[in-house]
């Protein structure tokens, strides 16, 4: 740290105007404003071993040893850091020494870069296989020249993964790329197309149960061309006079039937709302759904108690 030109700083006060020093682990005298402290950390820290003390300071002598230290060289203290102890600038002579003697200290390069882009109607990530690429967000790293890096494309929910561009090529995922010089590898997702499907019809039934009685509707989800869709979830909520969800799952025929039962004959009517229909490869248009029978609006239907 001298060798950077920083005091010690359990000396490092009268900043500003201030008497506190960055740090007050000081064991002998360097003057009564700087060692008022003596034997503890800096005011307001958590406690010993947490880091409140800095490499130029003699908190490794206090409880707490080396736990004590944080290596930021009083940068950000209240009251300004010196030019001479930033970090940045300590850097910068490193630099400049292992330039001016590469047999001593070899300077540190930064080997080639690999940046990573998408392209496409659809969306996805493309990670790394050594993490340093998760793009997402971090879409480039530098790496070792001649370095190998297996780069994986991870299409998003109704995407797929259509192959790779630039400096990466052909449908292999993962693949691989050398890092020999910079690259840039581009990976397309297209968007999986889906077929649209709507309720074609509600039908209801009721029926008593001694005192009780049952609400049953029946659902049927068509496609554009209104054939029937099996594997289609329906879901739905039960309400005016009842409460509750309803979920069913369409066969061959593209219906199925939810009931909600033990109805008080109190209940002179109960509604049942369609609130969503999901299927494989499919997209849910409400706007389409219809009744030919129209005794529904193809999305709510009342059930009148027996």
């Amino acid at each position: 740290g001298h060798n950077f030109n920083s005091p010690h700083t359990h000396s490092y006060c009268n900043i500003g105007g201030s008497t506190e020093p960055v740090d007050a682990c000081v064991p002998q005298a360097y003057g009564p404003a700087c060692n008022s402290a003596y034997g503890q950390l800096p005011k307001g820290c958590p406690g010993s071993g947490q880091g409140c003390g800095t490499i130029m300071s003699y908190c490794h002598l206090i409880n707490g040893s080396y736990a004590n230290i944080a290596m930021t060289f009083g940068l950000g203290h209240l009251y300004g850091t010196l030019p001479e102890r930033v970090p940045q600038r300590m850097s910068a002579h490193v630099q400049s020494q292992a330039a001016s003697n590469p047999g001593c200290l070899a300077p540190i390069v930064d080997g080639p870069l690999l940046t990573v882009s998408k392209s496409g109607t659809g969306s996805g990530t493309v990670t790394s296989s050594d993490g340093g690429i998760n793009c997402g967000s971090d879409c480039s790293q530098n790496y070792t020249a001649g370095a190998s890096v297996s780069l994986t494309a991870s299409p998003a929910a109704g995407s797929s993964f259509s192959g790779w561009s630039g400096d990466c090529s052909g449908t292999g995922n993962p693949t691989s790329v050398t890092m020999n010089a910079a690259k840039t590898c581009t990976a397309t997702f297209t968007l999986i197309p889906t077929t649209p499907i709507h309720v074609g019809d509600l039908d209801n039934t009721s029926t008593r149960s001694g005192t009780r009685w049952n609400a049953r509707v029946t659902i049927t989800v068509h496609d554009a061309s209104d054939q029937p869709i099996s594997g289609a979830t329906v879901s739905g909520t039960w309400s005016n006079g009842t409460t509750g969800s309803a979920s069913c799952t369409t066969g061959t025929n593209g219906q199925c039937t939810v009931t909600k039962s033990n109805l008080k004959t109190s209940v002179q009517s109960v509604k049942l709302t369609v609130t969503n229909v999901t299927a494989s490869g499919r997209s849910y248009s409400s706007t389409s759904n219809h009744d030919p029978e129209a005794d529904s609006t193809g999305t709510a239907i009342t059930v009148n108690r027996p």
